[in-house]
């Protein structure tokens, strides 16, 4: 019997990962190198941290002499090559550290997959190849750490990856931020000179250290080294900039990817929150997720991009580096033609698809599906990422199901000398979530015979249910028999996910003000906006922005703009029967006045005390406001009376806005006193997934135990 394992066709996946592993801390009064020997602390949370995330292509800064050295490590035994040796990762380059400023610390790339080529973007040497030479006849020595670049055969990707990564000079001051846009008109050179375009798979990454402000150079500036020699082919002006984009234009076009820890930060620097490590891939690559690695949020598997084995202990990350290792899944085009139907021959009368390469931006060949409308999971993410992901990176089929059932089907033909009388089918059904309040799912299966009749399989049904376990795994099989598929015919396999009903009542996708102070007796004192999301709002709470406007005939503008994302208590908001409820401390100015809630830019609730107005400015401009006819005049005592929403209901149409009594504390980030939310939550679908499809010719069952 031979087995047939059909890969998916139309993308190479791929994972890379930077990391600035930082050098020359000190530990009881010695400085030490970044990596450090196998067995020490340093080297152990670097290589942890590398095994945790299993990239394809790991890029080094700031390692240091010793960790390539390495004493009794030395040559292609150091400390890096043990590193990539543990990791599974036997392609190394470390480029040289000589014609360059810096001579202490070094990049380095380690790869799965072989270099075809690789290059050392430097000073003399690098250029000297390309017969560019100084001013002054003497080579140009203008870079501050050589940059290795490599050409990687990825397997399976119709075209190699080209790929650099570098460390640019750090610093704020003028001359710093000269020689960094220096280092990265080298990239581009040499993306020029190689003749590569947006076309082309390429991945720039590093620590580019973009900071300080934008700078135009029309002279070179004070106090650069004394053997600074900048080449000829670099002409005034010379343009720096902190926006990462900026550096290469067409014809490459490469754009940033906005990678982010599981609770939305964007830095890669720990000390400072600074975002100074990137990955920038050309068009021609697709970006299927990213995340910047924080041992202290990797809590489970269910968060983030997929990873290998345990969590890591809190603090691995922050003895390992001053930065947060960034990484990111990419797809290569493949070089396989897409398929269009499986067969079943003499020699292969067995299927197998494991969906190893599935991409999820479309249904995998040779499969079609009925409609958009499903989506996958990473791991077990609740969120939609186009296709399903266990904790060893094995993709599936992912589903996430739809008010409209969706369906993929894939075709069987018979390509052997006989008639086909039976076969077994089965596959692996899996579950990433079991979501409460959840729907009850459904996964069915159909097999159309050739002449078009259906054949229900219920013995391959899945019921992906807030009663399972999750994740869980449940493998389904049949043997169909009194089948005729003649040489030539052929069968479809036909899966239909489908959402239960939902079994809850009305539900809120409201935002509102719910509570507020802006006067007491005295002096001003804890003034706050408290704001409610309710638990059917489905956009993004970081569109969602509190305006606060003077209403005074003078003004009628706003004088403050607070996005949510600001508020004390953003990332744990109190939740009540899955309202959450977010508060801020602002200065609220005293009446009249207003407060707008403004989502992706449109006013969707304007209010106001102590009278009504129509702003002449602002995203309110020509709305009149709902004077909510209660105000803190009288004045309270300070932290009492406010004003807020009370009563039982679903959003603030059916709660009733009060002055609390001078007696009843303000309740900022709370529940206000005699408030109940009555609406619904939601009931999210269950994640699920189907994976290693299997359909074999097999002989006819004999299902009544009868011998026949």
């Amino acid at each position: 019997l031979l087995v047939l394992f059909c890969g998916l066709v139309y993308a190479a996946p791929l994972r890379v990962v930077t990391f600035n592993i930082e050098t020359n801390r000190s530990f009881n009064g010695t400085v030490t190198e970044a990596l450090n020997d196998p067995g020490t602390t340093d080297y152990n949370t670097v290589r942890d941290i590398l095994a945790r995330i299993d990239a394809d292509v790991v890029c080094l800064q700031e390692l240091a002499n010793p960790d390539i050295s390495g004493g009794t490590n030395g040559g292609t035994s150091s400390d890096v090559h043990t590193l990539a040796a543990e990791l599974g990762l036997p392609h190394v380059l470390i480029p040289t550290n000589s014609g360059v400023f810096d001579f202490t610390l070094r990049n380095a790339i380690l790869s799965r997959y072989p270099f075809e080529t690789s290059n050392e973007i430097g000073s003399a040497n690098y250029l000297s190849a390309q017969g560019v030479v100084g001013a002054d006849g003497n080579l140009a020595r203008d870079i501050t750490r050589v940059m290795p670049a490599v050409v990687i055969d990825v397997p399976g990707a119709q075209e190699p990856l080209t790929l650099i990564t570098l460390h640019n000079k750090s610093g704020t001051l003028l001359r710093d931020r000269f020689r960094r846009a220096i280092e990265l008109a080298r990239v581009e050179d040499y993306l020029l000179l190689n003749g590569l375009t947006a076309s082309d798979n390429i991945i720039v990454t590093g620590d580019f250290n973009l900071s300080a402000i934008d700078a135009t150079f029309t002279s070179e500036p004070d106090n650069l080294p004394s053997t600074w020699n900048r080449g000829t082919d670099m002409p005034f002006p010379i343009l720096y900039s902190t926006d990462i984009d900026f550096y290469f234009p067409a014809p490459f076009n490469l754009v940033a990817i906005d990678a982010r820890d599981v609770q939305g930060g964007d830095a890669t620097f720990q000390f400072g929150g600074a975002t100074l490590d990137y990955l920038l891939p050309s068009a021609a690559i697709n970006v299927i997720g990213s995340e910047v690695y924080r041992s202290d949020l990797d809590t489970n598997n269910t968060q983030g991009l997929a990873k290998v084995g345990n969590p890591l202990p809190s603090d691995t990350s922050e003895i390992a580096s001053d930065h947060w290792a960034v990484f990111a899944d990419f797809e290569l085009q493949n070089i396989i033609p897409p398929l269009t139907n499986y067969t079943l021959t003499d020699s292969a009368p067995q299927v197998i698809e494991g969906f190893d390469n599935f991409s999820g931006n479309f249904a995998p060949a040779p499969w079609t599906s009925s409609n958009d409308l499903w989506a996958g999971i990473y791991n077990s993410q609740t969120l939609p990422a186009n296709y399903g992901f266990d904790s060893s990176r094995d993709r599936s089929v992912g589903l996430l199901a739809g008010n409209t059932p969706t369906t993929f089907s894939a075709t069987f033909t018979n390509e052997t000398s006989t008639t086909i009388e039976a076969l077994d089918i089965s596959y692996l059904a899996r579950q990433f979530t079991a979501n409460t309040p959840g729907t009850d799912d459904s996964l069915t299966a159909t097999l159309t015979l050739p002449d078009q009749s259906e054949l229900a399989l219920p013995e391959l049904d899945f019921a992906a249910s807030s009663s399972n376990s999750a994740p869980s795994s449940e493998l389904r099989s049949i043997s169909a028999g009194g089948l005729a598929i003649a040489s030539g015919e052929g069968v479809t396999l036909t899966f239909t996910a489908t959402q239960g009903p939902s079994t809850g009542g009305p539900i809120s996708a409201e935002v509102f003000i719910n509570e507020f102070h802006y006067d007491n007796s005295g002096t001003d004192s804890g003034d706050f906006v408290e704001v409610v999301v309710a638990p059917g709002f489905n956009g993004d709470l970081n569109e969602i922005e509190i305006v606060l406007y003077n209403g005074s005939t003078t003004q009628l503008r706003p004088y403050d703009t607070i996005p949510l994302s600001d508020f004390d208590n953003f990332s744990t908001p109190t939740v009540s029967n899955g309202y959450q409820i977010f508060s801020e401390e602002v200065n609220v100015q005293n009446g009249p006045d207003g407060i707008a809630v403004v989502i992706a830019g449109e006013v969707t609730q304007f209010i106001s005390y102590e009278g009504d107005f129509t702003p002449l400015e602002g995203p309110a401009t020509g709305q009149r406001s709902f004077d909510i006819g209660v105000a803190q005049n009288p004045t309270p005592p300070v932290g009492f009376g406010s004003l807020g929403l009370t009563g039982s209901g679903l959003d603030s149409n059916e709660l009733t806005w009060t002055r609390f009594e001078d007696s009843v504390a303000q309740s900022p980030g709370q529940l206000n006193p005699g408030q109940t939310f009555t609406g619904s939550i939601p009931q999210r679908p269950q994640a699920f997934s189907f994976d290693n499809v299997t359909v074999g010719i097999a002989s006819q069952p004999d299902n009544d135990s009868d011998g026949i």
